[in-house]
């Protein structure tokens, strides 16, 4: 199966609110998602399991504890190390909008001064 079937690029209507501009989600990894990309800022922290991530051209393996801080437009995709694991590969991911970049960027003192 190709990892770059449809590469789908995800915005951030689909995520956020003027009230709200972050987003987290638990995910279940599985052979099914494809290749893809975001117009937002993600952070993925792997909670459980091992596999790879398949970062742009690079490929990185992955276990729990491994955190991931991926720039906007930056192509990606996971993969369980093995098919039907007894310990899926399963990660929390946080999506930030541009707006709560740009907020935390401009209020917080180490980049401000």
């Amino acid at each position: 199966m190709s990892l770059y079937r449809g590469e789908k690029v995800l915005d951030g209507a689909d995520f956020f609110t003027d009230s709200l501009p972050f987003y987290f989600n638990r995910v279940e990894e599985t052979f099914d998602l494809q290749m893809h990309s975001h117009r937002f800022v993600e952070i993925v922290l792997v909670d459980e399991g091992e596999g790879f991530h398949f970062i742009d051209e690079e490929v990185v393996r992955v276990t729990k504890n491994d955190v991931f801080l991926l720039p906007a437009g930056t192509r990606h995709v996971f993969r369980p190390g093995h098919a039907g694991s007894r310990h899926p590969l399963s990660f929390t991911t946080v999506y930030l909008s541009r707006a709560s970049c740009s907020h935390a960027w401009n209020t917080c003192p180490a980049f401000t001064s």
